[in-house]
């Protein structure tokens, strides 16, 4: 069963192939080119793009049994769509850089040499990181206990970098 939005969402995915084809052929210079970074057959390329042109009204390319080249209105409409890929290019691996990043909570429970492990704390706190960490102050814990009163490990009672 085809819904509405089925049929918009194939629609919108059949504009961005002839975009893509477009592009592609454009820098390429020819459809076989495109249809091999593309994955298609160079037909498959070539309906994409003469669908565009249809949908556009305007002749995006010159193509003759030896050549094709961009027209004017080719030309503007190619440097637009480059800039659009571009930027989503750009935005994927932004967003693949920051899945990387290491970020949650880190939670340290070792009283004896936990100060041995601050400078690699230290590291995970650092500006653009996406970490909190709470550790338990070796000091404070042993001033309590030779004392007698041994400290609440509740979250309130934690020493937290950060």
């Amino acid at each position: 069963m085809t819904t509405e939005y089925d049929s918009c969402n194939d629609q919108s995915m059949d504009k961005l192939t002839a975009f893509d084809s477009f592009v592609q052929s454009a820098e390429t210079g020819s459809f076989v080119a495109a249809g091999r970074k593309l994955g298609l057959s160079a037909s498959a390329v070539g309906k994409a793009v003469v669908r565009l042109e249809q949908r556009l009204d305007v002749r995006l390319f010159h193509r003759n049994t030896r050549n094709m080249t961009l027209t004017e209105e080719g030309r503007l409409f190619f440097e637009r769509c480059r800039r659009i890929f571009d930027e989503v290019e750009a935005a994927e691996a932004e967003l693949a850089r920051s899945n990387r990043t290491p970020r949650g909570r880190l939670r340290v429970s070792l009283p004896l040499v936990g100060m041995l492990l601050t400078p690699v704390m230290a590291k995970f706190m650092a500006p653009g990181q996406r970490c909190n960490s709470t550790s338990i102050s070796a000091i404070g814990w042993w001033t309590s206990w030779r004392k007698g009163s041994m400290p609440s490990f509740a979250p309130g009672n934690h020493r937290t970098a950060g």
